[in-house]
């Protein structure tokens, strides 16, 4: 059962005049979950790899995060710098999650969300059972991977097929695109008859079989596209109680590709990703919003501003200054500072099929004040529907708290 998302929002969580990284202290007060609940023994979490065939640097991690190393260090390199050039990596983004709420027929609010691990986590490798919604540590342990292809070994097994006459031998395949954990495939059957990863399916059989011409694509529902880099892998959050929001699991599996182009355009300075969210629960979540939460560190952190283009559903980051950087950082844009956008290029749709765009940006401070780091599930909830931590609207002026005029787009 898919989700019923009826909102869409990007949620821009940096300040006004951005002071990103890890939340800074930790109140008291914080809740922590402690029961099991009808939660798994997942671990949390451990696979990491570089999306990097064109400009940028992207590390993407598979506990529902990306963007950074876990260890206070962003990952997102534009220009991207290679290894032993002597030069130094300046990031544009620190780290971002997928974030996901909303209430079931009872009125309980489920929430999946993810910021830096500090409390825990809300998100676990791997697909859910599609009759029981559950998932164990061993299919956990087994998904704890990512799967890369690039668009140069599907051009040469394109070739190969063609020029073969519809006839390749396995031996001549790249073990990329065999082991791409598509439908039944039969070079690696971790997939088994779960739809997983995309694949143009050309011999029309159902299932995922590279000797009968099948190959990794981005949508199959949008033709035979593929980039010249992309990387697939699944997680839920039935895994383990959520320690991250102290919420309820909703039983949401999360199919993502990250993708890039290697080009001589503006593509050559950007990623992209797809997500499939799958509500596994034998429930519908009602007022459902999905968003994009991303702390933007554009080279030094300390003097970043955030604001969004209604327009054109676009989020975005920039400078504060002519000139990036400061005392405090040690890598900057110094006098070319650029600003970065993020948008949803293709929204999901509404009951009447209307696709939806963005319908909330949001963001909150460093600190634990009614505009800070959120606590519980409701905050998390707050930030993706539009209030604040003490439950009052999004205003227009100032920071966005406490005026008189509700708006759902800060800055």
């Amino acid at each position: 059962m898919y989700l019923r998302i009826s909102l869409i929002t990007l949620a821009f969580v940096s300040p006004f005049v951005s002071s990103a990284r890890e939340n800074i202290g930790d109140p008291h007060h914080r809740i922590q979950r402690t029961e099991k609940l009808s939660a798994a023994d997942c671990n949390p979490a451990s696979s990491s790899i570089d999306l990097n065939i064109n400009n940028v640097r992207a590390l993407l991690q598979n506990g529902g995060d990306m963007w950074w190393d876990l260890n206070n260090t962003a990952h997102y390199e534009v220009p991207k710098v290679e290894p032993g050039s002597g030069q130094t990596a300046v990031s544009s983004l620190f780290a971002g999650a997928i974030w996901v709420g909303g209430y079931d027929a009872g009125g309980q609010l489920k929430i999946a969300a993810q910021t830096y691990r500090q409390n825990g986590n809300d998100y676990f490798p791997g697909p859910l059972d599609a009759a029981t919604g559950t998932v164990d540590k061993t299919v956990c342990d087994e998904f704890d991977h990512h799967w890369q292809v690039f668009g140069s070994e599907i051009d040469d097994f394109l070739t190969q097929w063609n020029n073969g006459g519809g006839v390749i031998n396995p031996n001549q395949i790249a073990q990329n695109i065999l082991n791409w954990p598509a439908k039944n495939n039969p070079y690696n059957p971790i997939a088994g008859n779960r739809d997983l990863a995309p694949f143009s399916d050309v011999d029309g059989n159902g299932y995922y079989d590279p000797t009968g011409g099948d190959y990794p694509v981005i949508d199959p529902s949008c033709g035979n596209n593929y980039a010249d880099q992309m990387i697939w892998w699944v997680y839920n959050d039935k895994g383990n109680i959520h320690t991250e929001t102290g919420g309820e699991a909703i039983g949401i599996e999360v199919h993502a590709l990250a993708f890039s182009f290697k080009t001589n355009d503006v593509l050559n300075d950007m990623t992209f990703y797809r997500y499939s969210l799958l509500n596994r629960a034998t429930s519908s979540l009602d007022s459902t919003f999905m968003s994009q939460w991303i702390d933007a560190d554009l080279g030094c952190y300390l003097d970043d501003y955030v604001g969004c283009d209604t327009t054109r559903g676009l989020g975005i980051v920039y400078n504060q200054t002519s000139v990036d950087g400061g005392s405090g950082c040690s890598a900057d844009y110094g006098a070319q500072p650029p600003m970065l956008g993020i948008d949803y290029f293709k929204g999901p749709k509404d009951q009447n099929g209307t696709e939806l765009k963005m319908s909330r940006f949001s963001y909150y401070s460093n600190d634990f004040s009614p505009t800070g780091n959120p606590e519980v599930a409701s905050h998390y909830y707050g930030y993706m529907s539009g209030t604040w931590k003490d439950g009052t609207p999004y205003t227009e002026g100032g920071n966005g708290h406490g005026g008189t005029t509700p708006t759902h787009f800060l800055f």
